[in-house]
C-alpha cells in the first residue's frame, strides 16, 4: 500500500466514523455551492463555541452512508471563495486578536462513485468578539440551525464577552450635573485645565452624537455625578448586610444583626466609604450567638478596599444590581 492509499484509507475511516454523527451546534455537513450559506455558518459558529464545517458532505436527510460524500471536486472554484469571503464579508475580521483563524484543511477520500476525491474540514475556533455579515446581519449556533440574532441579543452577547462595554455607551444626561466636587478633585489631581466639555471629550468620557449634541458615557455618570442610580435609572449603589451566624436565615425574622448599609454616590466614594463602613463592622467588638462568644474578625485595611474595587471595576453595569457585601461570625 503506497504512502497516498494509505492516507486516503485512514482518511475513509475518519470518514465513516463521523457520518454516524448528528449535525449540532458544534458540527455541520454541506454540499460544496453555496458560499453564502458556507460564510454564514463560520460567522455564527464564531459567536457561539466554534465547531467543525465539512464541505462537501450531504445532508443525512438526502444521503446515507458513503452516498453522502461528494467531495469538492465538482465545484472547484467554492473553496476559493469561501477562503475569500471569510476575509471579505465578516466583520470585524475573524483572526487575532479576537479570535485564530478557521483552520482549514482538504482531506483526500474515496467519493461515493468510488473515485478519489476531496473534501474540505473548516475548523472555526470560538471567538472573544462579535461577528457579522457585510449586509447579511449577526448569526449564532442554536442546535443545528443558524439564528438571526436580534439587536438586543447581539447587545448582550457583546457585552457578555467584554468586546463592548456598557459603561462606554452614552447617555442623555445633562453634563452640568457630572460637574461635582469629585470632578474638581480628579482634574485638580490631573492638571486638568481644559473646559469641562472639552476635557470630558478628549478623555473619551463624552460623544458627540449626529445632532451634535455631548453626551456623557456611563462611566462618566458613574465616577463624577451625586447620584448616578438615579440619573442612570438603575442599581448601582454598594449594600452591606451583617449577620448574626454563619448563614442567611430565610424566615421572616431574618438574622440580620441591623439594617442593611445602603452608599450611593460617585463608585469612588462608593468604595471609600464601603470599606469604612466593612471595617467598622468588623471592628464592633465582641457580641454573642447560639455557639457563645464570637470575636470580631481583623482584616488589612488594603485587603478589604482591594475586594471592594474589584467587585465595583467589575460589576455588570448593563444589569441594573447593587453589589452586596455580607458579612457573617465566621467570614
Amino acid at each position: 500500500m503506497t504512502a497516498t492509499s494509505m492516507k486516503i484509507h485512514q482518511s475513509d475511516r475518519w470518514l465513516a466514523q463521523i457520518l454516524n454523527e448528528e449535525e449540532k451546534e458544534s458540527l455541520e455537513f454541506k454540499r460544496a455551492g453555496k458560499v453564502e450559506n458556507v460564510i454564514k455558518t463560520i460567522c455564527a459558529m464564531a459567536n457561539t463555541h466554534g465547531g467543525l464545517i465539512l464541505l462537501g458532505v450531504e445532508d443525512s436527510r438526502k444521503a446515507e452512508g458513503r452516498d453522502r460524500i461528494f467531495g469538492i471536486g465538482d465545484k472547484p472554484e467554492c473553496l476559493g471563495d469561501i477562503k475569500r469571503d471569510i476575509q471579505r464579508k465578516i466583520t470585524p475580521q475573524l483572526g487575532l486578536p479576537h479570535c485564530k483563524k478557521p483552520t482549514i484543511i482538504e482531506i483526500p477520500c474515496t467519493l461515493r462513485d468510488k473515485s478519489v476525491g476531496r473534501v474540505c474540514l473548516f475548523q472555526v475556533h470560538k471567538s472573544n468578539a462579535v461577528h457579522s455579515l457585510f449586509e447579511g446581519g449577526t448569526y449564532a449556533r442554536f442546535d443545528s440551525q443558524n439564528r438571526h440574532l436580534s439587536a438586543m441579543e447581539i447587545t448582550e452577547l457583546s457585552l457578555r464577552r467584554g468586546f463592548q462595554s456598557a459603561v462606554d455607551a452614552d447617555v442623555d444626561v445633562d453634563l452640568d450635573l457630572l460637574k461635582t466636587g469629585l470632578w474638581t478633585e480628579y482634574a485638580t489631581t490631573r492638571g486638568l485645565t481644559r473646559p469641562f466639555e472639552e476635557q470630558l471629550l478628549t478623555l473619551g468620557l463624552a460623544r458627540r452624537g449626529e445632532d451634535r449634541k455631548v453626551r456623557p458615557t456611563q462611566a462618566a455618570v458613574l465616577l463624577f455625578s451625586e447620584h448616578p442610580g438615579g440619573l442612570l435609572r438603575s442599581k448601582c449603589a454598594i449594600r452591606i448586610f451583617h449577620y448574626k451566624g454563619h448563614q442567611v436565615d430565610y424566615i421572616q425574622d431574618t438574622n440580620l444583626a441591623r439594617q442593611p448599609i445602603t452608599i450611593d454616590g460617585p463608585i469612588l466614594y462608593q468604595i471609600r466609604r464601603a470599606t469604612d463602613a466593612v471595617l467598622n463592622e468588623l471592628y464592633s467588638g465582641v457580641h454573642v450567638s447560639q455557639k457563645g462568644f464570637e470575636f470580631s474578625q481583623s482584616y488589612p485595611k488594603r485587603v478589604i478596599q482591594e475586594a471592594i474595587t474589584n467587585a465595583v471595576i467589575h460589576r455588570a453595569y448593563h444589569l441594573s444590581q447593587d453589589i452586596h457585601i455580607r458579612i457573617f461570625t465566621n467570614r
